[in-house]
C-alpha cells in the first residue's frame, strides 16, 4: 500500500496484505543497440485515376502524420503495408510486431489486434503483448475472455500477496512457450523488457484484469488483483480512481479522503483544471446543491467540450433539477456520438423520468441496464421508476442488485429503507443504518433519516437530525446559534 505518497492526495487505499510497493529502484536492464531502420519504409508503385504511375511511400513517419490530422483509415494503410514487409522475415522483429499493434491499439482496431496476438499466441511469449491482448478482449466487452487469459507465468513471483486469480501455463505449454521464445533474439526481448518497465504493463495488465473481474462481479479477485498492482506501482492515482468509481474504498477512509480531499480544493480557486472542476461539482452535489454543481459542469462544458468524466454527473444534477429541456438536448447528443453504449439510453431514460412518461423511462432504462448489466447507476434508476410505478417488489430487486454491484456505496441501502418505511420501520432502520454507516456524512442521506424518523413518530430524534443536516448543508459547527443557520 501506497498510502504515503505525496502525489496521492491523502487518499489511503486499503491492502489485503497491509504490504506497499518496494522503495527499492528497479534494476534497470541495458537497452542493445539496434538497426534503425526497424519498419522502414516501403515504395510501393500505384497509379492514378489518369493511369500514369508513382511511388506510393509508407513510413512510420506518414503514419504519424495520419494520425496528427485525424485520417485514421489512411494510417491503419499505411501501418499495414509496413507490417507485411516483416512478416515474411525468417528471424522475425517481435519487437516491430509490438509496434505495428500499438499503432492498431491507438485506432481501436480491436478485434484486429486480438487475431493478431492470438495467431501466434505471442500474449504467452511475453508482458507487453499479454496486456495489448486484455485490453483488447476488455473493449470488446469479452471480460470473461480477459480473466481466463494464460498470463500467470509473466508476472513476478510475489508470495506476499499468495495465489492470484490469473490462469498460468501448463507443464507441456511451458515448455511450447519456452521454445517459442528462443526463436526471438535477446536483444529483442530486453527491447520488450524495457517497454514493459517503462509503461508499467505488468501492473496494467493486473488493473485490467481487475476490472474484468468487477464486470463480472467478482469483487474478491478483483481486490487481489489490484493490491497485486499497489504493491508494484509507486504513483497508483489511475488504481485509486478505479477503486473510487467501483466503491472499493472502505467507507471510513473515504470520508477521510473526502474531508482532506475539501481543505485542498479551496488552495485551487479559480483552477480550470477539469479533475478540480469535477471534484468541486461532484462535492457540491454531495451536499445537496444541485445548482452550484450544474454551474461547475457548465464551466467544465464551456472550456473542454463534453468531457466524458463529468457526463454521469451532469446527468445527475439536471435530473435533479428537473431541467428535461437540457436532458433531452444530451441525450439526443449523447445518442448520436454512440448508441451502443449505456450512458446515452441512461440519460434519456431519466429525461422521461423527470416528464412523468414512466412506461418510456422505463423502456429505455431497461435498454441500458441490458446493454451493460454492471452499471449500477442503471440499476438505482430502474428501482426508482418501478416505484413510480407501484412496482415495490421489482424495485426493491433493483436496489439489491445495486448493493450487490457497489456493496460499499450508502445508495442502494438508503433507496431500499425507504421502501422499506411504509409497511416495516423494523427493516426500515435496519437498512437505514447500513447506509448511514457508509456516509455518514451525506445530508441527503440524513435528511431521508429524519424523514423516516418523523414518519414514525419519533419527533425528538427527528428534530435532531433536521439539525444536523441543516448544519451540514450549511457548513457551520454544530453549536452555532440555529438563526445563523437558517440566515445562510
Amino acid at each position: 500500500m501506497n498510502s504515503g505518497s505525496p502525489d496521492n492526495g491523502g487518499f489511503t487505499v486499503p491492502s489485503l496484505s497491509g504490504e506497499g510497493p518496494s522503495s527499492r529502484p528497479a534494476p534497470v536492464l541495458d537497452l542493445p543497440k539496434h538497426d534503425s531502420s526497424r519498419m522502414k519504409p516501403i515504395k510501393t508503385l500505384s497509379s492514378r485515376i489518369d493511369g500514369s504511375e508513382f511511388y506510393e511511400e509508407a513510413s512510420m513517419e506518414k503514419v504519424l502524420e495520419m494520425l496528427e490530422i485525424g485520417r485514421t483509415e489512411e494510417a491503419v494503410a499505411y501501418a499495414d503495408t509496413l507490417y507485411s514487409n516483416i512478416i515474411d522475415d525468417e528471424q522475425q522483429d517481435i519487437v516491430s510486431i509490438a509496434e505495428y499493434i500499438k499503432v492498431l491499439i491507438v485506432l481501436r482496431q480491436w478485434r484486429r489486434v486480438s487475431h493478431l496476438i492470438a495467431r501466434r499466441n505471442y500474449h504467452q511469449i511475453h508482458v507487453v503483448f499479454a496486456y495489448y491482448a486484455a485490453t483488447a478482449l476488455f473493449q470488446r466487452k469479452l471480460y470473461e475472455e480477459v480473466t481466463e487469459l494464460s498470463v500467470g507465468h509473466l508476472l513476478p513471483n510475489n508470495v506476499q500477496h499468495g495465489p492470484l486469480p490469473v490462469r498460468t501455463l501448463s507443464q507441456v505449454t511451458g515448455r511450447y512457450v519456452e521454445e517459442e521464445r528462443m526463436k526471438y533474439s535477446f536483444a529483442n526481448m530486453a527491447e520488450l523488457d524495457n517497454l514493459s518497465k517503462k509503461l508499467r504493463m505488468v501492473p496494467a495488465l493486473m488493473i485490467t484484469i481487475a476490472e474484468s473481474f468487477l464486470k463480472l462481479m467478482n469483487r474478491d479477485a478483483a481486490m487481489i488483483c489490484i493490491n497485486y498492482a499497489l504493491h508494484l506501482e509507486n504513483t497508483p492515482i489511475h488504481i485509486e480512481r478505479l477503486m473510487a468509481r467501483y466503491h472499493l474504498v472502505e467507507p471510513a477512509q473515504w470520508e477521510k479522503y473526502k474531508k482532506v480531499r475539501k481543505e485542498q480544493l479551496k488552495l485551487h480557486e479559480g483552477s480550470h483544471d477539469p479533475k478540480i472542476l469535477i471534484e468541486k461539482a461532484q462535492h457540491s452535489y454531495e451536499m445537496g446543491r444541485f445548482g452550484e454543481a450544474k454551474k461547475y459542469t457548465d464551466e467544465l462544458f464551456d472550456i473542454f467540450g463534453p468531457h466524458p468524466e463529468a457526463l454521469l454527473l451532469r446527468i445527475h444534477c439536471l435530473t435533479m433539477l428537473k431541467d428535461s429541456k437540457a436532458l433531452l438536448e444530451l441525450g439526443h447528443q449523447l445518442v448520436a456520438d454512440d448508441p451502443h453504449i449505456p450512458l446515452p439510453w441512461y440519460c434519456v431514460a431519466l429525461y422521461y423520468y423527470t416528464i412523468g412518461a414512466n412506461a418510456r423511462a422505463r423502456t429505455f432504462i431497461n435498454k441500458c441496464t441490458m446493454m451493460d448489466t454492471t452499471f449500477a447507476e442503471g440499476w438505482l434508476a430502474f428501482g426508482h421508476i418501478l416505484h413510480y410505478e407501484v412496482e415495490h417488489e421489482q424495485s426493491m430487486s433493483c436496489y439489491y442488485r445495486a448493493s450487490k454491484l457497489v456493496d460499499r456505496s450508502s445508495e442502494p441501502f438508503l433507496y431500499t429503507s425507504l421502501q422499506y418505511s411504509t409497511h416495516s420501520q423494523k427493516l426500515s432502520k435496519k437498512f437505514m443504518l447500513e447506509a448511514v454507516s457508509r456516509s455518514p456524512n451525506d445530508p441527503l442521506i440524513r435528511h431521508e433519516e429524519a424523514c423516516v424518523a418523523y414518519a414514525a413518530k419519533k419527533y425528538e430524534e427527528a428534530d435532531k437530525l433536521f439539525r444536523t443536516v441543516l448544519f451540514m448543508v450549511t457548513e457551520m459547527e454544530e453549536d452555532s446559534p440555529i438563526e445563523e443557520a437558517l440566515k445562510r
